[in-house]
């Protein structure tokens, strides 16, 4: 065997331990727990999150992907002199948030009804067509930024990271809107909201640097090779 061959078979063994040594990323995703299913306001609901397993390797980052459903109505009633015209409108928010840290992960905002009535006399009630919205909203928190925002979120891994599970709390906030030209009315709205989603945990996994069986025999017998060329031209 040549010296060139030798030298190629050194320098494949060297390149697959390095191959063998390369970091992997990983991920993983689990189901929020006690999902929302009922009418609003709703104020600090807790959702349970299963936390990241430090064994799997270090957090790299959080996605949360959640997904809501809004169905509300409205109803006017005109006051005691009648109405040329009364309007109402239903704006919803919700936002989930660190138990501790406060910070916002998801936040969505959606008008979700408005409608104008003409003509309506003394006392008269009207009932708005109920109205259904679907929101969705993916959030991703990485090692110092959320959403291409530079924050520092070590704090933030800290708390989902260990065994068990922990805790987010859901928020929403509903407001009814209404006016009216000739007269006075009043607005009475309903809204339930369900929500659901998942977290998914990525992470950064360092690789132990131990050689692969083929890879230490190739880069040995390359060795072996250069030695043996260079005794021979000694």
């Amino acid at each position: 065997m040549t010296t060139r061959k030798f030298y190629l078979s050194t320098v494949a063994g060297i390149a697959s331990l390095l191959a063998a040594n390369a970091a992997s990323a990983g991920s993983v995703t689990y189901t929020i727990g006690n999902p929302v299913n009922h009418q609003t306001d709703i104020i600090n609901q807790a959702l349970t999150v299963q936390l990241f397993n430090p064994t799997f390797g270090t957090l790299t980052g959080i996605v949360f992907a959640l997904t809501s459903t809004l169905t509300s109505n409205f109803v006017i009633t005109a006051g005691t002199a009648s109405i040329t015209n009364a309007f109402g409108n239903i704006l919803f928010s919700d936002s989930l948030a660190a138990p501790t840290l406060g910070n916002v992960f998801s936040k969505s905002n959606q008008a979700l009804n408005s409608q104008t009535f003409a003509s309506l006399a003394a006392n008269q009630v009207v009932t708005a067509l109920q109205v259904s919205a679907n929101l969705s909203s993916i959030d991703t928190l990485f090692a110092n930024t959320t959403n291409n925002t530079a924050v520092d979120n070590t704090a933030l891994f800290g708390q989902f990271t260990g065994t068990g599970i922990s805790n987010l709390l859901y928020n929403t906030t509903t407001t009814t809107g209404s006016f009216s030209t000739g007269g006075n009315a009043s607005t009475v709205q309903s809204t339930v909201v369900t929500l659901g989603g998942t977290v998914t945990y990525n992470y950064f996994v360092p690789t132990i640097p131990v050689p692969e069986p083929f890879s230490a025999a190739v880069l040995a017998a390359g060795l072996a090779g250069l030695a043996a060329v260079r005794k021979r031209r000694a």
